[in-house]
């Protein structure tokens, strides 16, 4: 059945295109093309394999009696006939074409479908000619009043013209001359007579043939809406007069139009018009006993002169022609003319290079191309899994999923992605409307992606930027120092915060004992704290947390502790007097002097002794509070030299 439908469409474009020959062969004028977003190319090889036989015969002779005695040689006779079955084989490659421009494809517009013909070389040879053929010989000895001594020889040759690669020529190509080889034939009967050497020279010619109207000519081609939301116009006849030239099959779309449906455009018959011409000539040289008895070389046997017409009306292609034009229109509009005058219309056939002879038509081929009315391209978006923080980062390996749609409606063919940067990926195409891959190394990658849905409709390129980093701040505390410092000692702060893994920091805090705060004010770094007043005797621990912009945690602790020292409570007493803390500098002298005095005893290990002094320190504080030293300040003054107390031995 399906054998049946493709001869029968076959047939339909046959009768169509010789038709449209019939009405005025019009030529499509080259089409002005707009930007092709939809570019097909087909490649199609025009030609058959065809056999013809032939046969000629030459002679001639010379008669001395009866004036030569008898006995001797009176004359001599000879005839030559040559015969076989020669094969043309013909076999151009074609590019053909198809583009449009999708903003054409309008409800009830005409579409220009633009076909460029391109004339290629072909894979092998493009054209031979072969001839094997049988020379018969026979030659006499004449006796006069006796019978002739005659003997006879078959002899086989052949003679080729190609095989020749060869581009088809169109209008403004140089003709293409393919030479002739031959052997050469020694014509010896039983080594009696030598009647001489037989060859064939010559050579091949394949022209442009130029548009001539009537669809002769160039290279044509009918073509027609199989299916679809189509209309062909009412002479659909396209003809290219050069290699590499647009002419436009011009498509009237439906109105209303569907939103994806497909157009299938049939173009056959496809023929190259190419006039032929040979100079073949059997050439035939006598041997010298016929050339002393003054016969002369017989006239060459002429295989082809001028055009190959009588070749083709051999094999009947110009009465086969003639015949399918006639059955279609009543008449042949000058097909079989032309062939028979040596113009060629090499064919697309069916199959290929299809095998003719005198008893069998070709069977024009025909090819499709199909194009949809869908020119809405897909749309494609991606997602991140886990998602990312506010600032697009993420501390763990990332998969990409990417999916797509396609409003159009011919539905998503492909998804096409690629990725540069940390995590390269080469081009990567799935057919599918969804893909998912991951992404795991650190840093910054930048995923692009874009679909193509079934009428080949490509979308523009998305991107979509994956930042990893796996790497938690890093953190140095100076100080702070994990070490002891005396309560009259400035502490200034000195840590840093830096990211190593690429996302930046986001947030830090800087805690003692828990608190960003201290005396009322934060703890940056470089601030100063007066441990005397700001923090208490003891152990402290300072913390510095920061989180990076992936979401990264880092902590780093240092534990100190303040203490006092004989030397550093007599620094108190200054400290408080520079600050106003302590009235007077009677009072300070007093003080220091009571402080020495029990330094003095540490020193030597008298612990009593220097309790006792200290002992007297805290009570002349305690009678100073409130009138000769701020309350705040003698607090202080009395817990560190408690904290002596504690701690004699220091």
């Amino acid at each position: 059945m399906m054998d049946q439908n493709r001869k029968g469409t076959q047939r339909s474009l046959q009768k169509t295109f010789i038709l449209l020959l019939a009405l005025g062969g019009i030529l499509c004028a080259p089409a002005a093309l707009g930007a092709p977003i939809v570019s097909q190319t087909q490649h199609i090889r025009l030609g058959f394999d065809a056999s013809f036989p032939f046969s000629d015969s030459r002679g001639d002779s010379f008669d001395g009696c009866p004036f030569v005695p008898p006995g001797l040689p009176a004359g001599v006779s000879y005839s030559l006939g040559i015969s076989g079955m020669g094969n043309i084989h013909f076999d151009a490659g074609v590019d053909m074409t198809f583009h449009y421009d999708k903003a054409d494809v309008v409800a009830g517009g005409v579409l220009p479908l633009n076909v460029t013909y391109s004339p290629v070389a072909g894979g092998g040879p493009n054209i031979s000619i072969n001839i094997p053929t049988t020379i018969t010989v026979e030659g006499c000895i004449i006796e006069c009043f006796l019978p002739d001594i005659c003997g006879s020889v078959l002899i086989p040759c052949h003679f080729e013209a190609g095989p020749k690669n060869f581009v088809a020529p169109l209008t403004g190509n140089t003709p293409i001359e393919v030479p002739v080889e031959s052997c050469a034939v020694s014509l010896n009967i039983a080594g009696v007579i030598d009647v001489g050497t037989a060859t064939v020279e010559g050579s091949i010619t394949l022209s442009p043939m130029p548009v001539g109207g009537l669809g002769i000519g160039g290279a044509i081609s009918a073509f027609g809406v199989q299916s679809g939301p189509a209309t062909a116009p009412l002479i659909p006849l396209l003809q290219w007069d050069t290699a590499g030239q647009t002419v436009s099959a011009n498509l009237t779309l439906t109105d209303p139009l569907p939103g994806a449906a497909n157009v299938e455009v049939a173009f056959g018959p496809i023929v190259h018009w190419v006039a032929t011409s040979a100079d073949l000539r059997l050439k035939i040289v006598l041997g010298s006993v016929f050339h002393d008895l003054g016969i002369s070389d017989p006239s060459d046997i002429v295989l082809f002169s001028g055009n190959l017409g009588p070749v083709f009306s051999a094999v009947g292609l110009d009465t086969q022609v003639s015949a399918a034009v006639t059955d279609a229109v009543g008449f042949d509009p000058g097909f079989g003319a032309a062939i028979a005058a040596g113009n060629l219309p090499v064919p697309l056939t069916s199959p290929e290079i299809q095998e003719i002879d005198s008893s069998t038509t070709p069977v024009f081929g025909a090819i499709q191309f199909t194009l949809n009315t869908d020119v809405t391209p897909p749309i494609s978006s991606a997602i991140k899994q886990p998602a990312s923080t506010p600032f697009g980062w993420n501390n763990t390996d990332v998969s990409v999923s990417i999916s797509a749609m396609d409003p159009g409606g011919s539905g998503v063919k492909s998804i096409t992605y690629s990725a540069a940067g940390a995590h390269p990926i080469a081009d990567t195409t799935v057919n599918a409307a969804a893909v998912a891959f991951g992404i795991t190394s650190p840093g910054i990658t930048t995923v692009t992606f874009f679909a193509i849905d079934n009428a080949g409709n490509v979308e523009g390129p998305n991107t979509i930027t994956v930042r990893i980093d796996k790497l938690p701040p890093t953190l140095v505390i100076v100080q702070p120092a994990p070490t002891t410092y005396t309560h009259s000692e400035t502490l200034v702060l000195d840590y840093s915060v830096s990211d190593t893994g690429g996302s930046g920091v986001d947030t830090f805090e800087a805690l003692i004992d828990g608190s960003g705060l201290l005396a009322g004010h934060g703890l940056p770094s470089g601030q100063s704290i007066d441990l005397l007043t700001e923090l208490a005797l003891g152990t402290h621990t300072f913390t510095v947390n920061a989180v990076d912009k992936a979401g990264n945690n880092a902590s780093s602790s240092v534990t100190f502790e303040i203490i006092v020292t004989p030397e550093s409570v007599k620094q108190d007493v200054d400290h408080f007097l520079a600050a106003g803390k302590v009235k007077h500098a009677g009072l300070a002298n007093s003080l220091l002097a009571k402080l020495n005095a029990a330094a003095s005893a540490y020193a030597n290990g008298n612990c009593n002794t220097a309790a006792n002094i200290y002992s007297a320190f805290i009570a002349e504080v305690q009678a100073q509070t409130g009138t000769g030293i701020d309350a705040t300040a003698a607090a202080i003054l009395i817990a560190d030299a408690q904290y002596l107390i504690n701690h004699c031995p220091l």
